[in-house]
């Protein structure tokens, strides 16, 4: 009787020790779930909208890689800021032009050409000769750079100036598509 009540007295230790610590690791996953419950209600619900905003940004971005022009003509390009500046009433002269390279920008590539070009004439007429070139064609010509000084020669007055412009345009890479 006696090896008996030793055997259960263990097994009632054995199963209470066991009982004990469930409690305490359910307690634990308790508080872990009250927390991410927690969590979970801040997170905002879904927009009910959410697929036909995703339809549209990726109609956005289709179109807006479409109007990047696929023709890639150097002649073209140089001509339409020569015609704009002799539109405009100033002397322009292309200096330098650089091969078409192609550049990478976030996951698309773009093939670009660079022109650097030297515009002489009023203050004004620059003006309007730099509003026409960044709002006239080739629609993705950027300025990259500019640089104005005062002519030299002429009297403080006098609003003739002297412009060195770094240009780029940017066209779809045969390569990107």
């Amino acid at each position: 009787m006696v090896i008996l009540a030793v055997v259960l007295l263990a097994g009632y230790y054995l199963s209470g020790t066991e009982y004990l610590k469930q409690r305490r690791e359910r307690a634990a996953l308790e508080g872990q779930i009250a927390g991410t419950a927690r969590t979970l209600a801040e997170i905002p619900p879904t927009p009910p909208d959410l697929d036909g905003r995703l339809i549209k940004a990726e109609a956005d971005l289709e179109a807006a890689r479409s109007s990047f022009p696929a023709g890639r003509n150097t002649t073209v390009v140089v001509n339409a800021v020569l015609r704009l500046a002799e539109r405009v009433g100033i002397r322009a002269l292309p200096l330098v032009t650089q091969p078409w390279t192609t550049e990478g920008v976030s996951d698309d590539a773009y093939a670009v050409f660079r022109l650097n070009v030297t515009a002489t004439g009023s203050f004004d007429l620059l003006s309007e000769f730099l509003n026409g070139l960044e709002s006239g064609a080739p629609e993705t010509l950027v300025i990259e750079s500019l640089t104005v000084d005062r002519e030299s020669g002429t009297p403080q007055g006098n609003a003739a100036v002297k412009a060195w412009i770094d240009i780029a345009v940017y066209a779809r890479s045969p390569a990107g598509g």
